[in-house]
């Protein structure tokens, strides 16, 4: 318990004074103060570290015209405490042919790491829609929710993926509601799944899958307001839970 009040008050102090990342997972939790010069605090231990960011935008001819495709965020930062760790990210905004966002998360240390991947992008073509939305957190335990979707015209097409489910079916057009058939591990499932936005800057996506003698259950939720970037999935025991302010 005194640990977890320990938590608590260096969250809040933390966040106070400096941006502030906490991470906490089936496996553990990893917290974070600073940005350039920071200070890391994890399971199985803590560090002190530097990281360096560069930024860059592609660009790409059309006849006399320059246009912006992408640009990118390349982060990397390595600390030393009671163990070591390394860390690389990168974040990536597309608008040009395909507008959407792509983040990759690598840490390696002593006590281990984990590999973080989440796509989102969105495009619309005449009466052609697809959306991609996919995250997976890759460590001891790994946490994934995954769903797609093409719609032309009143015909639309949807997938969802757990770590153990993959469900290919039907949805409506505006991806709210799904209904589809796939494996619950390698055994034939059906599942149901909604998709909900309540409100602007937050979403929520629940997939639930049955297969003769198992049950997989999975949720993401996810707010985006100002400068507060918060994530949560769970999935069948496992969970992920991420707030940056």
């Amino acid at each position: 318990m005194k640990k977890y009040l320990f938590l608590l008050f260096l969250l809040t102090v933390g966040g106070v004074l400096f941006s502030a990342s906490f991470t906490w997972f089936s496996g553990g939790y990893h917290i974070r103060f600073g940005d350039t010069l920071f200070f890391e605090a994890f399971k199985d231990g803590w560090g002190v570290g530097v990281s360096v960011t560069k930024s860059e935008a592609n660009f790409q001819k059309l006849g006399f015209l320059k246009v912006k495709t992408s640009e990118a965020v390349l982060k990397v930062s390595i600390s030393f405490g009671n163990t070591w760790n390394v860390f690389f990210s990168i974040d990536q905004r597309d608008l040009v042919p395909f507008p959407g966002s792509l983040h990759y998360e690598f840490l390696i240390g002593r006590f281990g790491g984990y590999a973080l991947l989440e796509q989102n992008y969105n495009m619309k073509l005449g009466g052609y829609r697809f959306s991609l939305d996919n995250f997976s957190y890759m460590s001891e335990d790994t946490v994934m929710f995954c769903s797609g979707h093409l719609s032309m015209g009143s015909t639309s097409f949807a997938y969802r993926a757990l770590n153990n489910t993959f469900l290919f079916g039907l949805s409506d057009p505006d991806n709210v509601v799904f209904l589809g058939v796939g494996g619950l591990n390698w055994k034939l499932s059906g599942g149901a799944g909604f998709n909900f936005r309540p409100i602007n800057g937050v979403d929520l996506k629940l997939l639930v899958a049955a297969s003769k003698d198992e049950v997989a259950f999975g949720f993401m939720g996810r707010v985006r307001k100002g400068d507060t970037d918060l994530t949560f999935v769970f999935n069948t025991g496992r969970f992920y839970f991420n707030v940056k302010f």
